[in-house]
């Protein structure tokens, strides 16, 4: 019983996507791209935000708010440009 109330609701995986290391913008950024995965186990739905830290003048492209139904995984992709 103790491992069943340590499990966490809503369990996240970020990988980068090795298919191409990177991309540069018309604009000259960096662009990479990531992996993200989230599996909701919890009876409620949840709303998952990527940020980014320490990376001065970088910023996560993400294309819309991700909310993932209590039950369901969800696969998609973001960016982080510099």
């Amino acid at each position: 019983t103790i491992a069943l109330s340590m499990r966490q609701t809503v369990q996240v995986r970020i990988a980068p996507d090795r298919t191409v290391l990177f991309t540069k913008t018309d604009s000259g950024d960096i662009r990479n791209a990531f992996r993200l995965n989230v599996a909701n186990r919890g009876e409620e739905d949840a709303r998952v935000e990527v940020r980014q830290q320490g990376l001065n003048q970088g910023r996560v492209v993400f294309d819309k708010p991700l909310v993932v139904k209590a039950g369901e995984e969800v696969q998609t992709t973001f960016y982080v440009e510099a």
